[in-house]
């Protein structure tokens, strides 16, 4: 095999691997989104992407289908070729007998005039078939270039929008500089060749800028989701399906696993588009390459010739093009001008967001934000710390805090260390958050015209409120318009002994309700039982001792939590258990299970009672230690018993919680 035959041999089997490659992701790709569309993980995020996400799985599915064609043809045609070939290498040259003249011959079928009438007709038509097709190949092979540099202004037109929504969404500075910088490299590309290569063939600009473009849309495709999925990957726990519960309480990291996860789903028609173009672009690069190697193969040139000239002499339709300089049309200068100054204007952007962000870098912004064209400083996540700021948290205190931040930018707003916080209406403009937190402090008013409302806060979905004092729920939380996502709602260590009943109204997108430590709170709000979405109700560290039976008959709950509570006995009506419910009721006063739960249709598969006169009972029946967990199964419902830990720790992460507060106060007090 000669060099040039090895090298196209190596650079055959490379697109292949290439191909094999973009398959498997493309087909983990397609199953990744049909596993967030089954799972409860796509309500995390903003939109409602369902209909897009089934369009693209079906282009990913297109994709691996195209890969597998492409390369089993290739293939196909490959071993074909070999198989030719050692054939007539065992063959060798065909002898030629010559017969004496005179010496009849067998009489040909052919000489038949019908015969030949028809034969002619077949070959007079397939030359008119063959020369119709070259020339509509020479058509589209003169233009070639133009065609190329219109696709690409129309694919940089698609990644420069899936630009500017990576710089609104991820924070990662090097995966912004490397997008903004392939966008760049791709504008300024076709210019640069067809400037450089002026005096090469057509062919070779063609080939060129072929090969780039698959290697850009390699990065568009695959390279720069997989660096912002992979982190996420690596911390999701498969066998639970969920990440690890303190991630969610981390300051900075659930906005952005819900950010970061918006740029890499798809989320509206544009972004489809976007992110359908590569993978599509993709396949037919490969295949152009693909067939561009297998026609070097089957029409070598002279053993004396460098592979690039094999390469352009494939590329061509006619030996005459080769010849031919590649001369820039009118068009195809006009079209280089335009990706010149396209690619200007987004490295200016870029440019002009990096110094924004040096020049007014901010200690109390969390996750910093850099989205093209924004003129101020961005913020995604950011802390109003009062005893940093050395404030109390009057309204007008609070509205100068609040007033220079990027109020749409925000996605988490955290409040913290505020003696008599007065929540400010420019808190109304903030439409993007997501999360709101206020952390040990004492609401001293939150009116109606700062209130939460689903018209200017339509993304919210968690509100945090640890180590918070009230003497109630202030009007700021009690509107009727609350916004309809807001399904995570959580007080800990408040000092509220009962919620309003008109909550019924306001609450009603309410999932997870978190209510603990509070030992002032001796019932269960009767309101809580009227809120129609709740499933997790978390009330452990409280002073309730008894729960009405029919209290809860209306909730279908997946979580039900009373630990460290003085109750005496479990309510006899509990709605229904969902399935792979959590029933928690360790450090109370129980002694049985109710008759009516051990015959209902449905049961928790874990009841925990760790430390109760219920376990005592059944540990001692057992004749067993409670020093280890121990599983006792009582009708079908498993009731785990074991040592109560000295002190039960709540469901909301005040430590976490309290390291992450320390370590702003102490930085900004420490500097000031």
């Amino acid at each position: 095999m000669t060099a040039p035959s090895r090298h196209l041999a190596i650079l055959w089997w490379l697109v292949g691997a290439v191909q094999l490659l973009a398959a498997t992701y493309a087909f983990h790709v397609a199953k990744l989104y049909d596993y967030v569309y089954s799972t409860r993980l796509v309500q995390f995020l903003y939109s409602r992407p369902e209909p897009f996400m089934r369009a693209f799985v079906f282009v990913q599915y297109l994709t691996v289908g195209g890969y597998a064609l492409s390369f089993g043809i290739a293939l196909t045609k490959r071993l074909w070729r070999e198989i030719r070939r050692r054939h007539h290498t065992r063959v060798g040259p065909v002898q030629v007998q010559v017969l004496p003249m005179g010496t009849a011959t067998p009489r040909d079928s052919s000489s038949d005039p019908r015969c030949a009438f028809w034969r002619r007709l077949l070959r007079r038509g397939a030359r008119l078939l063959v020369s119709g097709v070259q020339s509509i190949r020479q058509s589209w092979s003169r233009h070639n270039v133009e065609l190329m540099q219109l696709r690409t202004l129309v694919e940089v037109s698609l990644q420069t929008s899936q630009a500017k929504q990576l710089s609104e969404l991820v924070s990662s500075v090097w995966i912004n500089r490397f997008f903004a910088l392939t966008l760049v490299a791709n504008c300024w590309f076709a210019p640069v060749v067809h400037a450089a290569m002026r005096h090469r063939s057509r062919a070779a600009v063609e080939l060129t800028q072929s090969l780039v473009d698959a290697a850009l849309d390699i990065t568009y495709a695959m390279l720069i989701p997989l660096a912002i999925f992979y982190p996420y990957y690596r911390d999701f726990n498969q066998k639970e399906g969920s990440f690890p519960w303190e991630f969610f309480y981390l300051d900075a990291w659930y906005v952005g696993a819900v950010t970061e996860m918006r740029h890499v789903l798809v989320t509206s028609w544009l972004d489809f588009l976007g992110k359908a173009m590569p993978s599509l672009s993709l396949v037919m690069r490969l295949v152009q390459i693909e067939r561009l190697l297998t026609t070097i193969a089957e029409n070598p040139t002279p053993t004396g010739s460098v592979l690039r000239t094999q390469v352009s002499r494939a590329c061509v339709s006619t030996e005459a093009k080769l010849r031919v300089r590649y001369r820039a049309s009118v068009l195809s200068r006009v079209l280089n001008a335009l990706l010149a100054c396209w690619g200007v204007v987004i490295l200016s952007l870029h440019l002009h967001v990096s110094v924004i962000a040096w020049r007014f870098q901010d200690s109390s912004c969390l996750r910093e934000l850099r989205p093209w064209g924004r003129p101020v400083y961005t913020c995604a996540v950011v802390e109003v710390s009062c005893a940093a700021r050395q404030i109390v948290g009057r309204e007008r205190e609070m509205h100068a805090a609040l007033q220079d931040l990027d109020a749409g930018a925000v996605h988490s707003l955290i409040v913290s260390h505020c003696p008599a916080l007065e929540m400010p209406p420019r808190i109304t403009a903030f439409s993007s958050v997501t999360v709101l937190k206020i952390y040990n402090s004492t609401i001293s008013a939150w009116r109606e015209e700062a209130a939460l409302t689903d018209a200017a806060h339509p993304l919210l979905q968690s509100v945090f409120l640890p180590l918070v004092n009230m003497s109630e729920i202030p009007i700021g939380l009690r509107s009727r318009d609350f916004p309809r996502d807001a399904w995570d709602l959580e007080f800990s260590g408040s000092n509220i002994t009962t919620l309003p009943p008109e909550l019924e109204f306001s609450w009603t997108p309410v999932t997870l309700f978190i209510f603990e430590w509070n030992p002032r709170l001796t019932e269960i709000p009767p309101v809580l039982a009227r809120l129609p979405k709740l499933t997790s109700l978390l009330l452990s560290g409280n002073g309730i001792a008894h729960v009405p039976d029919r209290l809860l008959s209306r909730l279908a709950f997946r979580q039900l939590k009373l630990t460290a509570n003085p109750l005496q006995t479990l309510p006899l009506g509990i709605g229904r258990w969902r399935p792979k419910a959590y029933a928690l009721f360790s450090g109370s006063n129980i002694s049985e299970i109710p008759l009516e739960w051990r015959s209902a249709d449905t049961k928790p598969i874990r009841l925990e009672a760790a430390g109760t006169p219920l376990c005592d009972s059944l540990l001692a029946r057992a004749n067993a230690s409670s020093a280890n967990e121990v599983r006792v199964v009582v009708d079908e419902i498993p009731v785990i018993c074991q040592r109560v830990p000295a002190a039960i720790e709540p469901d909301y992460p005040m430590a976490l919680e309290a390291r992450q507060r320390r370590r702003l106060s102490g930085q900004q007090l420490g500097s000031g």
